[in-house]
């Protein structure tokens, strides 16, 4: 912790700057409470803060923080971007495929108990081949190749079915989530940036291509097979198993499938030790791809692990680019930092936990984000870390907080989605697959359609989940400002969060100070007072007839709309 602190100081001393000061204590509960859950802290929980003086208070804060289900949901969310979860196949049609939440769901369990990261990883790309203990624990592992089974389906067609273009979709979410390298670039060429030939490409293709995918169905062929059953029960899910012939491939020239090269043995990519399967191997080397992955002197998985879990807790990565580490990547902004994260990520064991602790309780994680003019005009962008990143909330924070505020979130387990039954369908890509189904739940458990994105997630700048997505684009658009205007789920929050603050206290004054608590996370000022006094009158005057619960619900409308409420400090 002290090396690390010690590393962003010294470039802040070379560039003459001094950093921000220590963040207030209600403003760092909220921003711990939003990293690590995704959701507001309440008024008790600041309360119960602000009043423990130990030394481990805000240590105690995130440990509570880390045990809470509520974690997973946010931090599954996180990775559910960068390998391009959807719950659609991303055919002409967009076939559903109501079995992939169980991949979804195992993410979210998987942050929640702290997986290893190497584990993590090897249970995703061979979870079917490494067994386990008990049948819940092969099963679990078999649900997780459902990060292999998702990948994008293409076309409509079943005797010429582009099964490259799935297999291509894999290689590039492989290399891009996992070592932060654009293998794909190599599928029709030697790379021209990075040292990747053609024959690394179809080396892991070979790999790939051994693998048996489950189909979800497509326009002339609907119905779903290959799918693989579960050791209690039979369950069909959509995962990955081997294919009953194993062979290498050819390179295919230009990228075409019809014109083949020269046969090219599996391995792993040469740059990053070459290691190559035996001659006599009879399963596909996923097993051992999983393995190759770790070598210990294979420094990338934790350097690019270590930067996307910096890049969520302070809105951008040391390096900038978190899916390219190569050269059209951009280097990073502090290089031995980066190292430092990188082996302590590896000494904790992998531990995901570990990592936000050590973090968190730095001293840069806890600065202000108040930051003077002077230090703006040297460091603009804030890449030396001055002060802490102010951000907007994503997506989901914001629609999970008027949720949450309006005391109406659903935290129970949210299953299936209520796709029509599989005898009904009939899409075509002249008619695809199309819905939005309402839900109380909280958003990572939307349905998400891969070539469609659920309307409130495109408003704010949801991940695309056609691609990975390593980090999320911030836009200010109209449309933003309308939907807290007009839109009937925020009138129903505000109403529900009006009736709440209405029946804490039956004075305004006491009321509008509820109010700035649960929002804001802090006391409302003298002005802001006035202000709301001023406006609740007004409201009254022309709500008349409609009581005073709809001069609140109006007051909690202009308070979502201030930049505080979708801004983290």
């Amino acid at each position: 912790m002290y090396l690390r602190a010690a590393l962003i100081v010294a470039k802040l001393e070379d560039a003459g700057i001094s950093p921000a000061p220590d963040a207030d204590r209600r403003v760092l509960i909220r921003r711990a409470s939003f990293d690590l859950i995704g959701l507001p802290p309440t008024p008790e929980e600041v309360a119960d803060f602000l009043a423990d003086t130990s030394p481990d208070a805000f240590e105690k804060v995130l440990e509570r923080l880390l045990k809470s289900p509520r974690y997973g949901e946010r931090w599954g969310r996180h990775w559910l971007d960068v390998v391009r979860y959807a719950d659609t196949a991303g055919d002409n049609s967009d076939f559903p495929i109501p079995q992939v939440h169980r991949y979804r769901d195992w993410v979210i369990d998987a942050f929640n108990r702290d997986l290893p990261y190497d584990e993590f990883v090897r249970d995703q790309l061979a979870g079917d081949l490494r067994g386990g203990a008990t049948d819940e624990e092969r099963n679990e592992r078999v649900i997780a190749t459902g990060y292999l089974a998702n990948a994008r389906r293409f076309g409509s067609r079943v005797d010429d079915y582009p099964q490259h273009l799935t297999i291509e979709d894999t290689i590039d979410n492989f290399g891009r989530s996992f070592l932060g390298i654009t293998v794909s670039c190599a599928r029709c060429h030697d790379h021209k940036f990075d040292p990747i030939p053609t024959k690394d490409y179809y080396a892991l293709y070979g790999i790939f291509n051994n693998t048996r995918y489950p189909w979800p169905g497509i326009e002339l062929d609907q119905k779903q097979r290959d799918f693989v059953p579960l050791s209690p029960s039979g369950e069909l899910v959509y995962a990955v198993t081997e294919q009953k012939e194993i062979a290498d491939v050819a390179v295919q020239l230009k990228g075409d499938p019809t014109k083949l090269g020269p046969i090219v043995p599996r391995r792993f990519l040469t740059v990053l030790g070459g290691a190559t399967l035996p001659e006599d191997k009879t399963t596909s080397g996923r097993a051992e791809l999983a393995e190759w992955i770790f070598d210990p002197d294979n420094p990338l998985p934790a350097r690019v692990m270590a930067n996307r879990l910096w890049l969520h807790h302070f809105g951008q990565g040391i390096v900038a680019t978190p899916n390219d580490f190569g050269k059209q990547g951009k280097p990073p902004t502090h290089p031995e930092l980066l190292d430092f994260l990188a082996s302590a990520f590896r000494d904790s064991g992998w531990s995901i936990k570990a990592m936000h602790r050590l973090i968190m309780l730095s001293r840069t994680y806890q600065l202000s984000s108040e930051r003077e003019a002077e230090v703006i005009q040297i460091d603009p962008d804030n890449q030396l870390l001055e002060a802490f990143p102010r951000r907007r909330l994503d997506a989901e924070a914001i629609r999970d907080s008027l949720l949450a505020l309006g005391g109406n979130l659903d935290l129970s387990p949210a299953g299936p989605h209520p796709f029509p039954e599989q005898e009904k369908w009939k899409f075509t890509q002249h008619n695809p697959f199309e819905a939005v189904y309402d839900s109380s739940h909280r958003s990572v458990y939307l349905m998400t359609q891969r070539i469609q994105r659920h309307p409130f997630l495109a408003i704010f700048d949801g991940a695309d989940p056609s691609a990975s997505t390593p980090a999320r684009t911030t836009t200010t658009t109209p449309l933003q400002a309308l939907y807290f205007l007009n839109d009937p789920f925020v009138h129903d929050q505000a109403k529900r969060v009006a009736e709440s603050i209405i029946a804490h206290a039956p004075e305004d004054s006491t009321r509008i100070q509820r109010a700035y608590e649960a929002l804001f996370g802090r006391a409302a000022t003298e002005e802001e007072h006035a202000a709301a006094q001023d406006f609740l009158t007004r409201a009254r005057a022309v709500e008349e007839d409609s009581g005073d619960l709809a001069a609140w619900a109006a007051y909690v409308r202009v308070l979502f709309r201030l930049n505080e409420f979708v801004y983290l400090d």
